[in-house]
């Protein structure tokens, strides 16, 4: 993954080049005729027009006083009424020098608006439509206004589902059957594998998981509205923002799977390849739908390196779930590799 630079703000819009400001034209002078003059006032009143200007009266002076002190508090009223707004709209800006809140995690990546617009165009760019014609009406920008809406602005623990569904709702993509390829602590190893092998797809390699994969995102109630300091480890709170995204996205991930399924896992771990609380085993396997899924293959990969555990040992809890998620089929059906 690549490191870049910090964006200052997030922005609701895609960024655009700078236009080059051009001169302002120069208006042409008024040349309007002059006011006609006066009617020559008639002789019988000319020799009792005074030379002088009367004065105004006081009453006329105090109502122009008045005038003038309305006109002020109006102005006071609009300004002081279009500060108060700018402040407590809920869900908006925070109070401007409000300390951001502090986590253990890693802050938003920086320039995370450029990545998630660059990487969703670039993807559909690349994509075969003809596989996934739904991709040639995805709307980058709408899809990042989504994405910044989910969290900008909020506590960091106070994700819900609400909050993305509208995201999940555009980004999704159907996946063909017996393409999909789950896994579990080989992130690097599976997504070599279907770098160079097209046959089988992960999440990653959908439009939602392409967009966020290695990347940390996180709001904060006081404005610029983002964290870009720290955001809450998974630990800290359930309810974070990632952890909310890849939940959603890896649930819909599992529910579009058909056919023969396949979960590539790592053998070498001494806690279990297979483990209950991790995203394939508190969401995925729990979504598999038994009525469209026929198989699932376990591939079980040992570090050359490391211990070497007996395959049926690694893998009994899955296979005892995947019997009870539907009996005998999956029961019957589920293959490991490499055979021991």
């Amino acid at each position: 993954m690549a490191t870049v630079a910090q964006s200052s703000q997030l922005s609701r819009e895609a960024p655009r080049p700078a236009s080059a400001s051009s001169p302002l034209e120069e208006l042409p002078s008024s040349r309007c005729p002059p006011p006609p003059a006066p009617p020559a006032a008639p002789s019988s009143l000319k020799k009792e027009t005074s030379s002088e200007m009367p004065l105004p009266s006081s009453s006329s002076r105090t109502q122009r006083h008045k005038l003038i002190l309305a006109g002020t508090m109006v102005v006071l009223v609009v300004l002081v009424s279009a500060v108060l707004l700018a402040v407590l709209i809920p869900g908006r800006k925070g109070t401007p020098g409000s300390e951001v809140l502090q986590w253990k995690g890693q802050g938003t990546t920086k320039q995370l608006q450029e990545l998630v617009l660059g990487r969703c165009y670039n993807y559909i760019a690349c994509s075969d439509v003809t596989v996934n014609p739904e991709l040639r009406d995805k709307d980058c920008l709408k899809i990042w206004e989504l994405f910044q809406n989910a969290f900008m602005y909020k506590h960091p623990c106070n994700a819900t589902e609400e909050d993305f569904q509208p995201l999940m709702a555009l980004a999704t993509q159907s996946i063909l059957c017996n393409k999909s390829l789950f896994w579990t602590k080989t992130k690097d190893l599976v997504h070599r594998y279907t770098n160079t092998n097209r046959d089988f797809l992960t999440l990653e390699d959908t439009l939602l998981g392409y967009m966020a994969d290695g990347l940390s995102w996180c709001g904060d109630p006081s404005s610029p509205g983002v964290n870009y300091e720290s955001c809450p480890e998974w630990t800290e709170c359930e309810n974070n923002p990632s952890s909310m995204y890849w939940k959603m996205s890896s649930k819909m991930f599992a529910e579009a799977a058909c056919g023969i399924t396949q979960v590539m896992l790592n053998g070498s771990i001494e806690a279990g390849a297979f483990r209950n609380n991790s995203i394939f085993g508190s969401v995925e396997v729990v979504n598999l739908n038994p009525n469209k899924v026929s198989k699932m293959q376990i591939w079980l990969m040992q570090d050359i390196d490391g211990p070497q555990r007996l395959p049926h040992s690694q893998t009994y809890n899955l296979k005892c779930y995947l019997g009870r998620q539907k009996e005998y089929l999956f029961k019957s059906a589920v293959h490991i590799y490499p055979k021991s």
